[in-house]
């Protein structure tokens, strides 16, 4: 009777020791499934933050044409215009601060979102610098308003894609596939860009009415190849 009772006891601490088991089993394989979709979100969440870096993006480079031109052009702007060029910066403007928002709120708080902000905020200056020019004629606009202009676009790119840069590497890390996407993405961005600076070469040209120097030509070569 007494080795019964040890037998049955040793019965219900091995089956007893098999439930746990299997109890830290079932936990560990929840906390994997609620920690792979917590990540999930995040990745989700970043890539929306980076379609939103294209987007705006997008958005300066439409800003630059448009007044890369009314700069060029010697005449005066109307009323109209310049209603016009106030909504495409704001509507950049809207765009890269609206990262800046979102970029905080997944919690990226680097040295990079303060460079975005400061570049931001001193494109905006300078757009109202460039705005109040363009309603004088060329002869009466400050010297290097131009050149001051496209130095404030390209700090704010950078400023974009340095703030890109490890969003970019946080969704290539998820997998080869995301990695082989985002590489793809950063090849067609950095075409795009090639292809923009071959046209504001071309069009910075025909606006000058004069033949192409060798520098030109050298840098349309370079450019192109």
């Amino acid at each position: 009777m007494k080795k019964t009772r040890s037998v049955g006891f040793l019965l219900s601490l091995v089956i007893g020791s098999l439930i746990l088991i299997l109890l830290a089993v079932f936990a560990v394989i929840a906390k994997g499934v609620n920690d792979r979709a917590r990540e999930n979100a995040r990745v989700a969440s970043v890539v929306s933050v980076l379609q939103n870096v294209v987007e705006a993006r997008e958005a300066l480079r439409s800003e630059q044409g448009i007044m890369s031109t009314a700069l060029a052009e010697l005449r005066p702007t109307d009323a109209d215009q310049r209603r016009w060029f106030v909504g495409l910066h704001s509507r950049s403007n809207v765009s890269v601060h609206a990262i800046e928002r979102r970029v905080m709120h997944l919690g990226w708080r680097g040295p990079e979102l303060a460079r975005l902000s400061a570049a931001r905020r001193a494109h905006d200056r300078i757009f109202v610098n460039v705005l109040d020019a363009t309603t004088r004629p060329g002869s009466q606009r400050p010297a290097g308003i131009d050149s001051a202009w496209m130095e404030s676009l390209f700090v704010l790119v950078a400023a974009l894609d340095a703030q890109a840069a490890p969003l970019s590497r946080h969704v290539a890390g998820t997998g080869p596939f995301m990695s082989e996407m985002m590489r793809i993405s950063d090849i067609a961005w950095q075409l795009r860009a090639t292809a923009g600076d071959d046209r504001r070469s071309v069009s910075n040209l025909i606006q000058a009415k004069r033949v192409p120097g060798q520098d030109d030509l050298q840098h349309m070569w370079i450019v192109t190849g």
